[in-house]
């Protein structure tokens, strides 16, 4: 195993054109979630009647709780600005119901506006898996390249006309979950904002949460992921990339030989080790292995 790998991630890449001059240029390019297999999985969901136990009970605790101060952060969705509202909204059955179906359509809504306008990429801990290999790194016969953590939590974004944009991607590992996640508290106390601006500030750290959170059976992939939000989730992103420098180059053993050794060039410019992933020949096991070959090419 290579050392201080902990801090590192993997970026799988197929061996087109378009993946080699990125890498050549330190870009690493966002898309759209909806290019990509299942980054929802319909993993999120709303227990309305666990959320409005929740709103009953921090109504009935307000005074004595919040503006009291005892437990003023453990309260989840009623603020001074919701609590006239809810107080209201909560009386009857079809003033509930009314509130549901908005909550309803607004995760519909969010769910697609996000898939087509937020930029995420995707990263995974792992180098020597072979389900990532042939999954993402094209059967073997494309290449990972490996990114310091540190590095992709600070790295400068670019929109599409190379201008530098003045904001920071959210980084962080997706949390792999058995039962699907209650995102009530979070829409209740979100959509209860009477100001666009405070609904827009709040809707971050949902759409956080439903792109790094998914189903258990895919944590043997160890995935990160790299997101940007618009600040209105109506209109497109504008990240295009990120300029960040890999750390070292990974080729799976298929890939064509002369791309391996384009890849070797670029690499040996950029002062980058180059490690061949192959299977073991020497084991009856199914294991990977990896070899260094930086500007040989075999």
């Amino acid at each position: 195993m290579l050392q201080g790998v902990g801090s590192k991630v993997f970026r799988y890449e197929s061996a087109n054109e378009e993946n080699i001059q990125a890498f050549a240029d330190d870009r690493l390019y966002f898309a759209a979630p909806d290019v990509f297999n299942g980054p929802f999985e319909k993993s999120m969901y709303v227990d309305f009647y666990r959320a409005w136990e929740l709103v009953s009970y921090e109504l009935e605790h307000y005074e004595r709780d919040y503006l009291g101060g005892k437990n003023k952060d453990s309260f989840r969705i009623i603020t001074p600005f919701n609590r006239e509202f809810f107080t209201k909204t909560s009386e009857t059955p079809e003033s509930r119901k009314a509130f549901e179906d908005k909550i309803c359509l607004a995760i519909g809504d969010i769910t697609g506006k996000l898939g087509a306008n937020g930029r995420m990429a995707d990263f995974y801990e792992d180098y020597l898996s072979d389900n990532v290999w042939m999954e993402h790194g094209d059967h073997y016969r494309g290449f990972a390249l490996m990114y310091d953590k540190a590095k992709l939590e600070k790295g400068v974004l670019y929109d599409l006309e190379d201008r530098e944009l003045l904001k920071k991607a959210s980084f962080g590992k997706v949390n792999y979950r058995e039962a699907r996640h209650d995102l009530g508290a979070e829409l209740f106390k979100l959509l209860s904002q009477k100001s666009h601006n405070d609904i827009k500030n709040g809707l971050k750290p949902v759409l956080l949460q439903m792109l790094t959170i998914r189903n258990k059976s895919r944590a043997s992939e160890k995935e990160w992921r790299l997101c940007s939000f618009p600040e209105d989730i109506n209109t497109p992103d504008e990240a295009a990339y990120m300029s960040v420098k890999p750390e070292a180059v990974f080729v799976g053993e298929d890939i064509d030989h002369d791309v391996k050794l384009e890849l070797c060039r670029i690499a040996k410019k950029k002062k980058l080790h180059v490690y061949e992933v192959y299977v073991d020949p020497a084991t009856p096991f199914y294991r990977l292995d990896f070899r260094k070959i930086d500007n040989k090419g075999r």
